[in-house]
C-alpha cells in the first residue's frame, strides 16, 4: 500500500510504508542518496542522485 505521512521533523511528506523503504535502501545502494547522519533516517540527495531523478523521471530537485 502506498501512503503518505507528514514527518515530523521537517514538516513535510515522504513516501512511508514497504515502497517507500524498498526504494530509500536501492537509492542508498546506488550512492543516489546518503544519510545525513549515520544511524539516522534522514537522506541527501546526491548530485548523483538529482541527475538521474531529472534524466530518468523528469523531476528537478529543489532545497
Amino acid at each position: 500500500m502506498l501512503k503518505f505521512c507528514l514527518d515530523w521533523s521537517e514538516q513535510r511528506h515522504h513516501l512511508a510504508g514497504a515502497l517507500g523503504a524498498a526504494l530509500a535502501e536501492r537509492f542508498l545502494e546506488q550512492g543516489w542518496v546518503t544519510r545525513r547522519r549515520p544511524g539516522h533516517r534522514a537522506l541527501r540527495l546526491t548530485e548523483s542522485g538529482a541527475d538521474i531523478l531529472a534524466d530518468r523521471l523528469g523531476i528537478r530537485a529543489t532545497d
